[in-house]
């Protein structure tokens, strides 16, 4: 969700990025040697009773002491690498006896026999020539300097580095890298070298070190200055060995096939992915500190969620926090409300806000800028019914929540926000039936105003929080605030937008005698006591309303955050969990709400049973759950899992309707220093598992689902700046009529082709375009452009073919989307035969009275509609019935089941029955394309014939310049 607006932001996401990067990507293309497949066979369990029957025998790891792979304490060793050999255990037949070792005298150890194989060694020619490197990698090295946090040196300023004393491993890459780096930017240091890093945490304590270099940006009571290179490690055995890497590379490659994620799982568990990273200042930021600043925040009077409660606040403790951590001092300013304090920031009468949304459109509508968003709750509506976001609700939203109105249209743009004064009007509105549901309290904060004649229901949409700031702000204050933000974790940015501390009696006393000056002292003092007591009374209830959920009466996900910091800081192993009843909605539409609620209570007693005392589990919102939970082991977890998932099963049969369970889960080590991101990772999770699960399931997190999400962020940040920079292209796919191989049409689809450099398919951003609504905008963006394609080939006099454009459900199930449709086509004055609209049979999921409404609307007018991807997935032929359609599109997934010519002859025949043309997708072989010619198939697409290519190569092909010879294949 960050995106930051200047160059500075770059140095806070690149270390935050590195610091993603270090859990394994283990397991990728690389191999094992053929002959370990035939001596080694693959089994998906492990044998226990061979392997307890086998005689196991003795290996001897090689250990030396580096953050990450390896800790030890007290004679105790823990780590990766030993983590790793406990999961591999399960597949081979070894004893492990653990060796400590030097990076100097791992060859001559190897060598003599005292080991067998030590673990993170990064490759280089000499070592090629010395060891015996494993085939698949065993994790990744970031090269990172760090000093103690009172260091006066500054990020990535090598001036700064000169002279420094350093600390490094004996026989580190790392060293080289460093040194190296040095020389190219003219900088000299001293190296120490050292065995241990107990002993380089030493003598930086004792100021002996200026600082040390290893491979982990995560430094505990260090600082960040720089990262200057990342590198794989492996396993290594003597240069003559033939057992031992085998042997590794073999049960790594079996761990690779049938869990393809334990590896990142493990390095998450010892080397915490998510911990905040301190990143020193630069010279500038540390020069515009010391000018002693104070920055004026701006507050609304109006709202209680933005403004002062005697002297506790909500979102200002936040503000306050980075600012004291950053050593900025702050002053309030007050406006009448929020719309005001956005005026204040344009007209330099402010510098922050402390919440925004930070959207191009609403930064440019109210001139303001923002910094890294710093929380994102979901949004919840109140209503009397259950109401469907994003299908042309009116919904109402006070004043003081525009931000928020902004948010909200960003996902369900169909939607009409309308403004209100007060929540009170927003209330009679929807009693007077003037809107659908009003948003009735600020996302993510604390609410005790639920009424029992509203439903509320969570949506899809978030609101993802950042700082305000005056546009005339040096530069400076939008990186600092941002490098203060990378330095909180989720967790304390949670507790403190989330943890209202009550009214004290002195506050409420010094909040009375402002507000009633002058009344006889008797009469204050009674009401004081009077008011000290009805305060206390009323903060016990509030604070209990608070924590409480409504339909289970257990803890909510306010209350579960607290609590689970509290037991994470007892640093006992155990496992978050974010668990989910899939489809939720489908039981309130079927049976009503009274049924969902059932679910929800039958959902949170199965979770909270045969568990441990201390276990945590909350109800929050809509169909999803939050646990901590102890358990021995993954295997233990697993089990009490399945219990559950029977459970669910018997109440889905009661209710005569399929209940699904899907589960996130992570692994917290006993060795963590702080809570951190625990809960937003299980959900990574548990939105991992596929939307068409039939039963229910659960997945670990792995740094893999992280790297999924940073390219999905990654896609949204960049999606609008690409759209407007033209880096989308329009590409078009012959389409051809079999029976004389000429060409009858084709098909437009989108590429995007970045200025960067690096690409993005469209099975990465197309998804992603479809979940945010972006898709709406690419859908328009192909249909204007193949319209003016065909316009200008008509204009020229030049031949032109019918194009088929491909229609998103987020666009298509619009109430006025075919009166657009056929306005574009007459503002470009294109024939409504030249246009053809492709639809899929999934959108009648979402909305089937209005798919049908606008298929009749476009047929009525002339258009031609193309059912496509039939086939694919879970097809009905009922559909050629219900939808009036002109051709059918077969998926590809026809051809690749062996007796396709059987699938296909009586649905081609049912499609000439209904008067329909059928088009065959996917055609890649000769016999194909003759196959689908005998059956009678009318059209066929496929890269035999001819790959996507742009509109200009389209034309040549077309004119007969550029031509595929389907017989060349």
């Amino acid at each position: 969700m960050r995106n930051p607006s200047r160059l500075t932001y770059g140095l806070v996401c690149l270390a935050v990025a590195l610091s993603l990067s270090l859990p394994l990507r283990a397991l990728s293309s690389e191999a094992s040697a053929p002959w370990l497949l035939e001596n080694h066979p693959l089994t998906t369990f492990p044998d226990k009773d061979r392997t307890a029957a086998a005689e196991r025998r003795v290996v001897r790891i090689g250990w030396f002491s580096q953050y990450g792979p390896f800790h030890s304490k007290d004679n105790a060793l823990w780590g990766y690498v030993p983590a790793l050999f406990e999961a591999l255990d399960h597949f081979m037949d070894w004893d492990i006896q653990w060796v400590q070792v030097s990076l100097d005298n791992v060859k001559d150890k190897l060598a003599s026999g005292d080991i067998d194989l030590a673990c993170g060694m990064i490759r280089t020619p000499e070592r090629m020539r010395d060891f015996q490197f494993s085939n698949i990698r065993a994790g990744i090295y970031a090269t990172t300097l760090h000093v103690p946090r009172d260091s006066a040196v500054h990020y990535m300023d090598f001036a700064d580095f000169d002279g420094l004393t350093i600390g490094f491993y004996h026989g580190s890459y790392h060293y080289e890298i460093f040194r190296n780096s040095a020389q190219k930017n003219n900088f000299a240091f001293h190296p120490v070298f050292y065995d241990s890093a107990a002993a380089i945490a030493r003598d930086l304590e004792a100021g002996r070190l200026d600082g040390y270099v290893d491979g982990s940006p995560d430094g505990g009571k260090t600082k960040v200055v720089g990262i200057f290179d990342s590198r794989p490690f492996y396993f290594v055995a003597a240069r003559e060995d033939d057992y031992f890497i085998p042997h590794v590379d073999a049960v790594l490659s079996r761990l690779q096939i049938f869990n393809p994620r334990p590896l990142s799982n493990f390095l998450n568990t010892f080397v915490d992915p998510g911990n905040p990273i301190n990143i020193a200042l630069d010279r500038e930021e540390s020069a515009w500190l010391q000018t002693r600043p104070t920055l004026r925040v701006a507050l609304s009077n109006h709202a209680e969620s933005v403004s002062r409660r005697g002297d506790n606040l909500f979102l200002e403790n936040f503000v306050a926090r980075i600012a004291r951590n950053m050593g900025i001092r702050l002053e309030y300013v007050t406006a009448p409300d929020y719309e005001s304090c956005l005026t204040m920031l344009r007209e330099n009468k402010a510098d922050i806000v402390s919440n925004v949304f930070p959207g191009r459109n609403f930064r440019k509508q109210y001139r303001i800028a923002a910094g890294l968003p710093y929380y994102n709750p979901q949004i919840t509506l109140a209503s009397t019914q259950t109401v469907v976001p994003g299908s042309g609700l009116r919904i109402g939203a006070t004043r003081e929540m525009l931000s928020v109105r902004a948010a909200y249209r960003f996902i369900y743009p169909a939607d009409d926000v309308r403004l209100f004064e007060t929540e009170d009007d927003c209330f009679s509105a929807l009693q007077q039936g003037k809107i659908d549901a009003y948003i009735p309290f600020y996302p993510g904060l604390p609410h005790t105003k639920y009424d029992a004649r509203l439903a509320y229901q969570t949506t899809l949409a978030f609101y993802p929080m950042a700082l305000g700031f005056n546009p005339q702000l040096p530069p400076q204050v939008h990186s600092i605030l941002s490098k203060g933000i990378a330095g909180l974790s989720n967790a304390e940015i949670e507790s403190l937008l989330l943890e209202v501390p009550p009214l004290t009696g002195m506050n409420l006393l010094m909040y009375l005698a402002r507000n009633y000056y002058g009344v006889l002292l008797a009469v204050v003092l009674i009401l004081c006591a009077l008011r000290v007591c009805m305060a206390r009374k009323e903060v016990r209830r509030l604070k209990e309303v608070a924590y409480t959920d409504l339909v289970t009466q257990g803890i909510n996900r306010a209350c579960f955050l607290r609590k689970a910091a509290e037991r994470l800081e007892e640093k006992r192993p155990c496992y978050i969990l974010s668990a989910n009843i899939r489809h939720l909605i489908h039981i309130n539409q079927l049976y009503g709400c009274k049924y969902g609620d059932a679910a929800i209570r039958a959902c949170y007693s199965a979770l909270r049973m045969s568990g441990s005392p201390r276990d945590l589990v909350a109800h929050g919102g809509g169909g999803r759950f939050l646990c901590l939970w102890y358990a021995e082991n993954d295997a233990a977890l697993e089990a009490r899992l399945q219990d559950i998932f029977k459970v669910f099963a018997t109440y889905g049969e009661r209710l005569g309707h399929l209940v699904l369970l899907t589960v996130g889960i992570v692994r917290v080590a006993s060795d963590f220093d702080k809570s951190t991101t625990f809960v937003a990772a299980a959900e990574t999770a548990q939105n991992s598992i596929s939307k068409t699960a039939y039963k229910s399931s659960f997945a670990y997190y792995s740094a893999d689902l992280e790297e999924e999400k940073q390219t999905t962020i990654q896609i949204e940040n960049r999606m609008l700046a690409a759209l407007e920079a033209g880096e989308f292209q329009v590409y078009i796919q012959p389409q051809f009529v079999l029976q004389t191989s000429t060409i009858k049409g084709g098909e437009a689809l989108i590429r995007w082709q970045p200025s960067s450099g690096e690409t993005f398919s469209p099975e990465q951003f197309i998804p992603v375009f479809e979940q945010n609504g972006f898709i709406r905008l690419i859908d328009t963006f192909v249909l204007e452009h193949v319209c003016q394609w065909l316009r200008r080939r008509l204009d020229q006099g030049k031949e032109v073919v019918p194009i088929s454009v491909n229609q998103s459900r987020a666009l298509f199930l619009t109430e006025n989307y075919a009166d657009k449709l056929l306005e574009t086509l007459r503002r470009y004055n294109v024939s409504k035969d030249l246009v053809i609209i492709e639809v899929t049979e999934s959108m009648a999921e979402s909305n089937m009275p209005l798919l049908l409404k606008n298929l009749r609307l476009l047929r009525k007018n002339g258009m031609k509609i193309a059912l496509d991807d039939f086939g694919k997935g879970y097809s009905s032929l009922a559909a050629l019935l219900k939808f009036p359609i002109d051709i059918l599109k077969l998926d590809k997934e026809f051809l690749e089941n062996e007796r396709y010519d059987r699938l296909l002859k009586p649905i081609i025949a049912l499609g000439r029955e209904l008067h329909m043309k059928i088009l065959c997708e996917g055609i890649e072989t000769m016999s194909q394309f003759n196959q689908l010619k005998k059956l009678g198939c009318t059209y066929g697409q496929g890269f035999l014939m001819a790959k996507p290519m742009p509109l200009s190569a389209f034309e040549r092909f077309m004119e007969g310049t550029l031509r595929v010879d389907m017989l060349q294949h």
